[in-house]
């Protein structure tokens, strides 16, 4: 994916949170062009975070599917629309906020990233919740 399709997928994902959930407006994007989001060790499936109400991506990322890059888009924004986003559960519930505005689950693919394609549901219990 490109970053101006990133930049679109993006827009227009934020734009449907924002008819449900006028908070959200304010979400930026920014891509991160760093390995992992930390100094340190990350593990392959991480590759997006959300804090204080932005989406960061990292560039690697972009060479998954655009399912999977929408995933990760729509896993975070729920998260910007949370108000329990620090409480128990809130993995899932991030995923279930995303189905309720865009009509689609977020899934899990076999290396355990978010995708709106093909994948498990409901997050599988491995992962943190």
């Amino acid at each position: 994916m490109t970053l101006v399709d990133l930049g679109h997928l993006f827009f227009g994902m934020k734009g449907a949170f924002a008819r449900r959930f006028p908070e959200v407006r304010g979400a930026t994007l920014t891509v991160v062009p760093t390995r992992c989001p930390t100094s340190g060790r990350c593990a392959s499936r991480d590759l997006a975070w959300m804090e204080g109400g932005h989406v960061f991506i990292l560039r690697r990322a972009l060479r998954r599917s655009d399912d999977v890059v929408a995933g990760l888009l729509a896993h975070e924004l729920g998260h910007a629309v949370d108000a329990r986003v620090h409480e128990p559960g809130s993995e899932q519930r991030a995923d279930d906020l995303a189905e309720l505005v865009l009509g689609r689950k977020v899934r899990y693919d076999r290396n355990d990233v978010q995708t709106l394609g093909r994948g498990t549901w409901p997050r599988p219990s491995h992962l943190h919740q």
